[in-house]
């Protein structure tokens, strides 16, 4: 008797454990579940405010133009720097690279770097930083992706990346 008792205690014991465990878990998910309503409210509200930011502004045109005589032509480094950006939407990529073009120009790279920032007066880098803010803030004012997609979508690492880039450029 004395034997049936102490096990009852214990399988009463253990229900309340169990009780006790299966109510923490709801709390956690309760918990968890408040959290990403939140950042997703956050989430909502750079992207309401990037987006309002975007139609706003009228800096969404790429500033490089070539400067000196000649560069027009399809033969100049710009040009094909250009083409090089354009081609298969390169510019998207994260990992963007112009050493594809070091045999067909027989330029090392920072020399093709050099020139094409002689031939438009803007270096490469801020050229591919348009390119992707200008397909970022096309992608914000067509759908409804989220920043972390638009980001990626748009060859920039990170969305915190991306949301640094804009508001420098948009002077936010």
């Amino acid at each position: 008797m004395e034997n049936a008792l102490k096990s009852r205690e214990r399988l009463l014991l253990s229900n309340k454990v169990i009780m006790i465990l299966f109510i923490l878990l709801i709390l956690s998910l309760i918990g968890i579940i408040f959290i990403l309503r939140y950042r997703n409210r956050q989430r909502m509200k750079d992207n309401e405010f990037l987006f309002n930011s975007v139609k706003n502004s009228n800096k969404r045109k790429l500033p490089h133009q070539p400067t000196e005589k000649g560069t027009n032509k399809e033969g100049s480094v710009y040009w094909q720097v250009i083409q090089h950006i354009e081609e298969n939407d390169n510019y998207r990529k994260s990992e963007f690279s112009i050493k594809p073009l070091e045999k067909q120009l027989l330029m090392r790279s920072a020399d093709i770097e050099a020139q094409f920032e002689k031939e438009c007066g803007i270096s490469l880098s801020d050229t591919l930083l348009h390119y992707r803010l200008r397909h970022a803030c096309e992608l914000l004012e067509s759908t409804d992706y989220i920043l972390e997609v638009v980001a990626e979508e748009s060859g920039f690492g990170s969305s915190r990346t991306f949301y640094r880039q804009f508001r420098n450029a948009y002077n936010l």
